[in-house]
């Protein structure tokens, strides 16, 4: 019995120590009118690397207006990133890079900035999708991550 649950034990700290993220910052206290930026962060990658990814992220905008995308982890360069409109006021960024080398990012992918149009206080939801693209990250060997996406927000 004590190795069962021995191993039980052992299999989930190895899952959760291996286990890779991709996390939208929710940023508080973000007054009506201002301009903010969130983080797309990864974590658990390390230390492997990741040569490529694609992936969707959905705003609305009636509430936040899209200005940029900076910041870029270092060596993450020549990033495709596509605008357009989803369905309505749902507004969509679509990001696609790959490389012929791995890079090993640990930290802030990038940086989201956006005005938040609103008049009043609230949260306003950026989160994860895919559709059009389908959210994929690969190592340098072009395997896929399963990955655990977390939303974001700016309250």
């Amino acid at each position: 019995m004590k190795k069962i649950i021995f191993l039980f034990a052992f299999n989930i700290i190895c899952y959760s120590a291996f286990s890779q993220t991709a996390s939208i910052q929710t940023q508080t206290g973000v007054l009506p009118g201002a301009n903010t930026s969130v983080n797309v962060s990864l974590s658990g990658f390390a230390p492997d690397d990741i040569s490529g990814f694609q992936f969707t992220i959905r705003y609305d905008t009636t509430h936040l207006k899209y200005i940029s995308t900076t910041d870029w982890y270092t060596g993450v360069s020549g990033v495709t990133v596509m605008s357009s409109v989803y369905y309505g006021s749902i507004h969509t960024l679509t990001y696609a890079w790959a490389e012929s080398f791995g890079l090993v990012i640990d930290g802030i992918l990038c940086k989201l900035n956006f005005l938040n149009k609103t008049s009043a206080t609230g949260c306003q939801s950026i989160y994860w999708s895919d559709s059009p693209t389908t959210r994929m990250f690969i190592d340098g060997d072009y395997n896929e991550y399963t990955v655990t996406y977390v939303n974001g927000a700016i309250c």
